[in-house]
């Protein structure tokens, strides 16, 4: 059986939840089956990662919505490398992706919607309708993503199949850094020995509603002021969240640690985590909390509900309510044996979400859609 040459596009190889996703899945494709070659519109930390897996990258410069240079160079790509099958991600490569393999003539089209884009305009949403015409499929990665779609792009329901993020358990669970290297973290970070420490891991986006959670910690500290607050990632952002943490006069209990090259360590050095955002698709951040034992407290959007179930594993909240994520991070954050509870059962869960399971479904459908084209 000759092997499927699949076309990955993604818009930039930068440290971000669906790119770091799809690094962490490529290399766990039957390399005796798929040949892949990852396209990208900007080069990223990421790119490295990939070569050294052994996976082709190439970068080309998209300087518009409809660049014909790029959607000319895409196909040169895609007809030189005798693409059998294109995959693109996220609004952009889904949009110029489509485009080019349509005229390149690839025999199966795959788009991937990784968020509730409630952001678009509804001519984009028209847009992702027509192109749906020339995608064989499109992966949501919940059913809220799904769901999203049906209703807003008016794009059948039969159009998609839903595969979950993946988290790599091993990772996660395997090599767990020891009390002496947590201790160490935590005193670099400031954090005392005792400190009940929360953390929140993603850039500093409005999307992440970092700001509802400032406004959460101010009700919070004067009931515990042993409780640290570890907002791990960068972003636009910073500078309005530091200002903010300054004016609710909370900053001695906040840690803006900036981007960082050790998440798996800052989960472990926290009690538990806090998902805050205002929209999502399906949170890597999860995932990976309950992949080290941690509980989440995050907002009801998104695919969230989809994994946590409230009060069992994790706590769900609505979105931009301050009082209630107030209320859950204090219930966690006093009561020890309930979060250790929350956090074995969040540990047995996440199974079911494995990286493994993700790269199962993905080669299910590839066969699939390859099949139909014979």
């Amino acid at each position: 059986m000759s092997k499927v040459r699949v076309l990955r596009i993604i818009s930039n190889l930068g440290v971000g939840g669906v790119q770091k996703r799809m690094v962490s899945l490529l290399p766990k494709l039957n390399k005796e089956r798929y040949s892949i070659v990852v396209c990208s519109f900007k080069s990223g930390e990421l790119q490295h990662c990939l070569e050294q897996s052994g996976i082709s990258v190439k970068v080309i410069q998209r300087r518009f919505k409809f660049d014909p240079v790029c959607i000319y160079r895409l196909c040169s790509i895609m007809k030189k490398e005798n693409i059998d099958m294109v995959h693109t991600h996220c609004h952009k490569p889904n949009t110029t992706g489509r485009i080019a393999a349509k005229l390149a003539g690839v025999p199966v089209i795959i788009a991937n919607e990784h968020n509730v884009d409630t952001w678009k305009s509804n001519w984009q949403l028209r847009l992702d309708r027509w192109l749906a015409a020339y995608s064989d499929k499109i992966i949501a990665v919940s059913e809220a993503v799904k769901s999203f779609y049906v209703k807003n792009a008016n794009i059948s329901a039969d159009k998609f199949e839903v595969i979950y993020n993946g988290v790599d358990l091993d990772f996660w669970q395997k090599n767990i850094p020891s009390q002496k290297v947590i201790l160490e973290k935590k005193a670099k970070l400031g954090l005392l020995q005792g400190d009940k420490v929360v953390v929140t891991i993603g850039r500093l986006h409005p999307q992440k509603g970092h700001e509802y959670l400032l406004r959460a910690a101010r009700k919070i500290i004067p009931r515990m002021g042993n409780i640290k607050f570890l907002i791990v990632g960068d972003g636009q952002m910073k500078e309005s969240l530091e200002s903010l943490s300054e004016r609710l006069d909370i900053k001695e209990n906040v840690v803006f640690t900036g981007k960082r090259n050790d998440i798996k360590d800052m989960l472990y050095i926290s009690d538990f985590s806090v998902v805050s955002s205002i929209r999502e698709g399906f949170s890597n951040v999860v995932l990976e909390s309950m992949a080290c034992e941690k509980p989440v407290v995050a907002t009801d959007v998104g695919g969230n509900k989809e994994i946590i179930i409230d009060g069992e594993n994790g706590f769900i909240v609505p979105s931009r309510d301050e009082d209630a994520l107030a209320d859950k991070i204090l219930t966690l954050a006093g009561n020890e044996e309930l979060t250790k509870k929350i956090g074995l059962v969040a540990k047995e869960t996440v199974k079911s979400f494995s990286l493994s399971r993700m790269a199962y479904k993905t080669e299910k459908l590839y066969e699939e859609l390859m099949d139909k084209e014979i």
